[in-house]
């Protein structure tokens, strides 16, 4: 028990001693005046008289003791209820500090996220070329500036979630539509994936670009998706076609000479063979 405890517990003792000396007295006193009654004794009217003043003393110190435990036990609960909310609050005070100190830190380590986010976000952005990061579900993790004003025309953030929302404006992966999908390749070979896709803008304009993906693996070694980068190879493709086609002309040509060579040659062997012999 607390040492703060200790006197009003001596003090109901006390009490309660007193309360006990005074049962037994007033019983040995009952006991002898029935005893003395018992063998037909009759004391003396001044022995009676204190018998009777000291019984009525004795109810009256018993009554006034009782009162004084009754009351002494609950000023002691009631102490004990004041400490015990003292306690309480003092607890509650405590863990309610101790809980804004750890809202605190919450707070300051989603700052320091958010900076650092932000903080990465920015050296993305820097980057001239599409750049998106994708979950295994196709789902964009994140992308930069380039990749989103590729997706909707503008820099600021897209309700795209997919990758093929972003490069194909459709609504289905690309191997569900007979596409080549770098996620797949990557994903089988956990090797960096490149192939030439055909992306789509918003207003429906197509565009040839080169598709390189990287693997992103885990602590584990797990696949955790890809880093997909997108290089607009568009003027390089329309350059390709109509070289090849001035390549297919100049054929063209060849043949042609070749042709008109084969029948000049044809018509001055005739010629020739026509000229009389001397």
């Amino acid at each position: 028990m607390n040492n703060k405890h200790r006197p009003s517990s001596w003090i109901i003792i006390a009490l309660a001693a007193m309360l006990v000396v005074l049962f037994c007295f007033l019983g040995y006193r009952s006991f002898k005046a029935m005893e003395m009654w018992a063998i037909g004794v009759q004391p003396p009217p001044e022995e009676t008289q204190q018998l009777i003043w000291s019984t009525y003393i004795t109810l009256l110190a018993v009554v006034g003791v009782s009162i004084l435990v009754v009351v002494a036990g609950a000023v002691y609960l009631l102490r004990l209820s004041f400490r015990a909310r003292r306690n309480l609050e003092r607890e509650v005070r405590i863990q309610a500090a101790e809980l804004l100190e750890t809202n605190r830190k919450l707070n300051d380590a989603l700052n320091a996220l958010e900076e650092a986010h932000a903080f990465q976000q920015s050296i993305i952005d820097g980057m001239a070329l599409p750049l998106m990061v994708i979950d295994p579900d196709y789902r964009i993790r994140l992308m930069n500036r380039a990749a989103r004003e590729f997706s909707h025309g503008s820099g600021e953030a897209s309700d795209a979630v997919y990758c093929y929302q972003v490069s194909h404006q459709h609504y289905a992966p690309c191997k569900e539509r007979g596409y080549p999908c770098p996620m797949e390749q990557v994903r089988e070979s956990r090797r960096p994936a490149t192939m030439i896709h055909e992306h789509y803008r918003p207003d429906g304009e197509k565009r040839f670009v080169k598709v390189l993906a990287a693997p992103l693996l885990g602590p584990d070694g797990g696949f955790q998706g890809i880093v997909e980068v997108s290089h607009d190879v568009t003027e390089q493709k329309k350059i390709q076609e109509a070289l090849a086609r001035q390549m297919e002309g100049i054929k063209d040509t060849y043949d042609d000479l070749d042709e008109f060579s084969s029948k000049v040659a044809r018509s001055i062997q005739d010629f020739f063979a026509k000229l009389p012999s001397e």
